[in-house]
């Protein structure tokens, strides 16, 4: 490899670029899956690993796909400016902020070297066959585990269909180059890998930059009388659903799913009711209990329906006090002169904190959620001390300058944990218990 185009890669970073060139120009792999922990710089691998190409093949143009608009800004354009700036490349950023009469027109004018777009706004125009999949070279998948299921049983494809369809088109096509980016080691991962067809790329060395990491587990009474009670009548629901889910997830399954696993165990349609009622019960205790630990206690009760007046003083009590204890962390953090980074599931969550935060300490203190500006995330990562953040920071968000992240729920799965800071090794911070009455 040419020595001066990336002589200042860290050795980790040098180590997968390395790797990934041997697999395509020597092996002769076109799916590629680039997997390292969040914060080791996997936007400036795909970048030199673009320059390569150039270099050996001509210059040629590369579509970057992102599940947000906020990424096509940060991480991608600045690091496209402040890596690639002596190639002078040209972008062109198109989401669906921006009505499809403009897009028809940027795109037939587009003659730059990367374009930057969001899923569901491509995949809205490769459908109406506005662009071309096969007019550019190389396409980049960020957070390309994107393509494997959340809300469905694993192996099932979800998050949008935008993610699927374009990913389907990319593996038949014999000349794209494709190149996904996401975090190593975990079970969605290599099912990325499968869905992609593509040949995982990792490194040995490399290491997520270490934060002090905060989650919050109540063992007040209210709180402890709470859990008991969802689990119990989760335990009633589940157990009416093992004989046809087996193993399965319940939480992971749709309704449709489960009317297909019934079709297929050939069971008469008069029992598909029980079955979807112990089912939706599942899912709304589910949900009921991350609203509670989240302290969205008006919307746990609802979704509840009719629950016994003394669970539901349970439940308030324990929401509430869930958020006096984040809030008391969070000024403790932030008195010691730190950069918090707060992670709410939920954006009524994220608003809660906010009043709690102002009305216990008067402190002020900003959100960034999904559809905000990405003007407005400069902004906090140059200006504000604590920032709450709703599941956008799932995206693989630049956020070096924060130093502790706090989570508002202590139920948070290992990819969740791993995505938001790249914890080497998954829960590498600090647990706080708190006792109450």
């Amino acid at each position: 490899m040419k020595e001066g185009a990336n002589n200042s890669l860290r050795p980790e970073q040098k180590e997968i670029l390395d790797r990934l060139v041997r697999r395509f120009f020597v092996d002769g792999e076109r799916c590629l899956l680039v997997e390292a922990p969040t914060g080791v710089g996997k936007t400036r691998i795909a970048l030199e690993f673009v320059r390569e190409f150039w270099r050996r093949r001509g210059r040629c143009r590369v579509l970057v796909v992102v599940p947000r608009r906020v990424l096509a800004y940060n991480p991608w354009k600045k690091e496209i400016d402040r890596w690639m700036s002596d190639l002078e490349p040209k972008c062109l950023i198109l989401s669906g902020f921006m009505p499809p009469r403009e897009r028809v027109l940027a795109l037939s004018s587009f003659q730059g070297d990367f374009l930057l777009m969001t899923a569901i706004a491509l995949n809205n125009d490769y459908i109406l066959g506005r662009i071309k999949l096969d007019s550019f070279d190389i396409v980049v998948f960020d957070e390309a585990h994107r393509v494997v299921a959340e809300g469905e049983e694993l192996g099932q494809y979800r998050y949008s269909v935008n993610y699927k369809q374009l990913a389907l088109n990319l593996i038949a096509s014999k000349e794209i180059v494709v190149l996904g980016l996401t975090i190593p080691e975990t079970e969605r991962t290599f099912e990325t890998e499968r869905h992609l067809a593509a040949v995982g790329v990792a490194s040995e060395t490399a290491r997520a930059p270490k934060t002090e990491t905060y989650a919050i587990l109540l063992e007040s009474n209210d709180a402890v009388k709470a859990d008991l009670w969802f689990r119990a009548q989760m335990w009633r629901a589940l157990n009416s659903l093992r004989k046809v889910l087996e193993k399965k997830i319940p939480w992971k399954i749709s309704e449709a799913r489960l009317i297909e696993i019934l079709e297929e165990m050939e069971l008469p349609e008069w029992r598909y009711k029980g079955y979807v009622t112990a089912l939706r019960r599942y899912r709304d205790l589910y949900q009921a209990r991350q609203d509670t630990w989240e302290g969205n206690s008006r919307r746990a009760v609802e979704k509840l329906g009719n629950v016994p007046g003394e669970v539901a003083g349970f439940i308030r009590a324990a929401a509430y006090d869930k958020l006096l204890h984040v809030a008391w962390l969070v000024r403790r953090l932030a008195s010691e002169g730190k950069r918090v980074m707060v992670y709410a599931k939920f954006r009524q969550s994220a608003h809660r904190l906010q009043r709690v935060l102002w009305d216990e300490y008067n402190m002020l203190v900003e959100t960034f959620m999904g559809g905000d500006p990405p003007s407005k995330l400069a902004d906090l990562k140059e200006k504000a001390q604590v920032v709450i953040f709703t599941p956008v920071a799932l995206e693989g968000l630049d956020l070096p300058e924060f130093d502790c992240l706090v989570h508002i729920s202590a139920i948070s799965d290992e990819f969740t944990r791993r995505q938001i800071r790249g914890q080497d090794k998954g829960w590498r911070g600090v647990l706080r218990r708190f006792q109450g009455h």
